[in-house]
Order: structure tokens, then sequence, then C-alpha cells
């Protein structure tokens, strides 16, 4: 199920789990012995990461189907003006249409109406409820054509192929950044990679190492990996926010990218490397 969420408490959100997950990781450090173990380090970032990606993903879910079924939404009015109806007459049969989220805005829209609200402010009042920029095109464009009078039919029907050409080119720029997603997700793996062949193949057989007879330097494999551990955390947190950036053009879109990074590196440390 996905619904608008918002702007207030998705920044609410994000503020508390990145409050929280903070606040977790501060306990370990100062309670414990200064460093706090790496599934302490996951555990927090994964505070952080998910109630905010969460958030994400359903609001920007419900924003991306309500887009795409305002072109459906013109259409039916467009129809319905073919056989002479009013603008809002045909706005109260598009709201019997299943346009998934989009309906229940369309028939909170169509009862404003018949509490007495004007119809341009009930338009106004729907396009800031949705708060995209389809929403206000297709508020502008109606409120026009009510004003101006006539046959709108055609620029009702304009308006729908230009919203879904912009579709299809936002769906274009997509298919062409896939390239470079696949891109970072590989620089990520092949840093893992160097770094576990590094810690296998040089690393740790220097763990122990003899300076003389007599002056021994002892290096901890955990605490060598320890330190990896944390370019690793930190690679996979920028490395995902690139790549929401670059695929979707919202820094924000990358958390879920980060995410997977994060459980990746962590069970290839857990598993291949001293812990």
């Amino acid at each position: 199920m996905v619904f608008k969420i918002p702007y207030k408490v998705r920044v609410l959100v994000g503020v508390a789990s990145l409050a929280a997950g903070s606040a977790f990781l501060l306990l370990h450090v100062f309670m414990g012995n200064g460093y706090p173990p790496n599934d302490m380090i996951v555990f927090s970032m994964l505070m952080m990461l998910v109630p905010s990606m969460t958030v994400d993903w359903i609001h920007y879910r419900w924003v991306s189907l309500v887009d795409k079924a305002i072109p459906r939404l013109i259409r039916a009015i467009s129809d319905a003006q073919e056989v002479g109806m009013t603008l809002p007459r045909a706005l109260e049969e598009a709201a019997k249409l299943k346009l998934g989220p989009l309906t229940r805005e369309v028939k909170k829209l169509v009862a404003q109406m018949s509490w007495g609200l004007p119809f341009e402010e009930a338009l106004a009042r729907f396009a800031e409820r949705i708060g995209t920029l389809n929403a206000r095109r297709f508020s502008v464009l109606v409120n026009e054509a009510s004003l101006a009078g006539g046959d709108i039919k055609a620029a009702l029907k304009a308006t729908a192929e230009f919203i879904n050409e912009m579709f299809e080119i936002e769906e274009e720029r997509y298919r062409e950044m896939k390239a470079y997603l696949v891109i970072i997700y590989m620089g990520f793996f092949v840093f893992i990679f160097i770094i576990v062949v590094l810690m296998k193949s040089f690393f740790i057989p220097l763990t122990t190492i003899q300076v003389g007879e007599l002056v021994p330097i002892q290096i901890s494999p955990a605490e060598l990996s320890r330190v990896f551990f944390h370019m690793m955390v930190i690679q996979a947190v920028f490395s995902g926010l690139v790549a929401g950036k670059m695929s979707e053009g919202r820094v924000l879109s990358g958390l879920k990218h980060s995410l997977v990074m994060l459980v990746i590196g962590y069970f290839v440390f857990r598993y291949f490397l001293p812990w």
C-alpha cells in the first residue's frame, strides 16, 4: 500500500532515525572500550537508513502512481466532454474510474465542489494536495479552459500526450543511466575484492613481524580488518547516494542502494575476513 507522506513527517522521520542511530553508536563508544563492534556499526547504520528509505520510497511511489494516472484522468474528462458534459460533471464521472491513488484525490475534489467550494478553488487545492508538476499543469489547464469556455477537447488530449511524452523521456533517461548504476556497483565490488585480496595475501601474513631479534611488532588482523570495514561503510553509503542521484535524479533515492551495498559488505567482512 502506498500513500502520501507529508514533507514535515518525512523530515521528522529522517531526523529521528539519524538521531537514534547516532545515539546508539555513541552509547557503545562511551560505554565500551572506545571502539564499537562492527555489528553495532552496521546496526546503527540500519537504524539511520531503513526508516528514511522506507518513508521516501512509499511517498515517491505514491507520487509516481498519481502522476502516471493524470493523463488517464485528462482523457476521461475529454471523452466526457465529447458527449456534452460540463467540466465539473466530467470530473464527477472521472472520479468513478480506477485511477489508483489519484481516485481518492479526485473524489475529494468532487466532494469539495458539492459542498459549494468554487470550481477554480477546488482545482487549486487539488493541485496543492498532490504537489507535483503534472498536477499543477492539469489544474492550470482545466481552470483556464473553464474560464475561457468553448471546445477544449483538443487541448486536453494534447496535454495528455505531452505528459505521456515526458514520462517516456524520463524512462529513456533512466534506461541510459542504468549503465552508470552498474558501474557504481562494480566499483564497490572491486573495492571489496581488493580489500579481501590484500588482507588474505599481504596484511594477514605480516600481522606478526620481527624487527631484529628482540623487538617483535604485533599487529592484530582484526584491527586491520576494522579499519577496512570503516572504509567500506563510508564507501557504501556515499556510493549509494551517488547511484540514486545519477539513476533517478534524487539523492534520497540512493538510500536503498546504500543499504544493499552496506549489507553485502557486512557479510563479506563477517565471513571472509578476521572479525
